[in-house]
């Protein structure tokens, strides 16, 4: 019974840290600056980035004024 108990255990640990690892995550970045807001962000898994999107968005008319 004990043997049995330890297997599933490992089994179940495993599946776990399997599992875990291969979520994507994410990490946005933000700058406003003279009317110009820009937002990059990050997809990794681990240490690996799976891809960049950034994003730029302005208001004309703060731009003029600067």
């Amino acid at each position: 019974m004990k043997n049995k108990l330890k297997l599933i255990a490992v089994f179940f640990t495993t599946l776990f840290v399997l599992l875990g690892c291969g979520k994507e995550e994410t990490s946005s970045f933000e700058l406003n600056q003279n009317g110009v807001n820009s937002v990059l962000t990050y997809y990794y898994n681990n240490d690996l980035v799976t891809k960049q999107t950034a994003t730029n968005t302005y208001d004309p008319k703060e731009i003029r004024r600067n």
